[in-house]
């Protein structure tokens, strides 16, 4: 499985020709170990599928309705708590068609249900950053409505990361500028969910006109933001964008301004660099 896998990342076979021999193996599979490799490799495929658009905009349209029905179904037929969480995790990743974000959002409001699991308050969460990663229209009220009900520290740093997956720009500038001024996002576990949720894959389009504001940041943080912060920084904001464009955009900032930065922002924009590359280079093979 691992070396198919390696062979679909390599562009030697379509990213969807793994998806759908993974899903099949996961059909009969009964060791745990080999059901997470299954099922993590496949949202993995998913989701650089989505950055691969629009040249896989077809086969995802064949393709996701029934990987998201096989992971919910697998999530729901599971005796283990393990395998429930596992295969519920895996379809909050690649949950995305209308039918898929119609379940999501009846199990929010209580009139759908996956057998044997309790909807918590930890995936009522997870379940509203999809939805705000997919623009549904009243997401603001939904969020608000979830604030109230839900007090905890996890709830505060939950609503910071489904806000920052609204597919807005002026939503991503104003995270950004928050990132900026560390008084108004105290926190370093604050400003990693603003940063992990910023831009997820199917917002690429999004991501390639902010990644400029990205990377333009990288020195004025490098003389005074944390490894820690910048490790986070670089690795979630200059994920994957798969163009040309972006990869000549991170290759630009490391020839204008890569001896100003320290060496973790260095180290991971030259990483962020060669995977933006090897990803764009996997259209051809879609």
């Amino acid at each position: 499985l691992a070396a198919l896998f390696d062979r679909a990342r390599a562009g030697k076979m379509p990213l969807s020709s793994y998806v759908t021999q993974a899903m099949k193996l996961a059909e009969s599979e009964t060791n745990m170990r080999v059901i997470e490799q299954i099922s993590q490799s496949v949202a993995d495929a998913i989701d650089t599928m989505q950055r691969l658009r629009p040249e896989t905009n077809d086969v995802l349209a064949r393709l996701l309705p029934d990987v998201e029905k096989a992971a919910l179904t697998y999530a729901g037929g599971s005796a283990n708590t393990d395998l429930q969480l596992n295969w519920l995790n895996t379809w909050l990743r690649v949950v995305s068609t209308d039918s898929g974000l119609a379940i999501v959002r009846s199990l929010l409001d209580g009139s759908g249900e996956i057998p044997g699991i309790p909807i918590s308050s930890d995936a009522r969460w997870a379940l509203l950053t999809v939805l705000s990663a997919h623009g549904v229209t009243d997401i603001e009220e939904l969020l608000a409505a979830e604030s109230e009900s839900d007090a905890s520290d996890f709830a505060a740093k939950s609503l910071l990361a489904a806000s920052a997956a609204r597919p807005d720009r002026a939503t991503k500038t104003s995270h950004h500028e928050q990132l900026r001024e560390s008084e108004t996002l105290t926190g370093l576990a604050n400003q990693r969910a603003v940063m992990a949720y910023m831009f997820p894959p199917n917002q690429a389009d999004l991501h390639l006109e902010l990644v400029d504001t990205v990377l333009d940041q990288l020195p004025a943080f490098s003389e005074t933001a944390d490894p820690y912060f910048l490790s986070s920084y670089v690795s979630s904001l200059l994920a994957p964008i798969c163009r040309d464009e972006s990869s000549d955009r991170m290759q630009r900032a490391l020839d204008d301004y890569g001896d100003r930065l320290d060496s973790t922002s260095l180290r991971f924009l030259r990483e962020a660099h060669q995977a933006d590359q090897e990803c764009a280079a996997l259209r051809a093979v879609q």
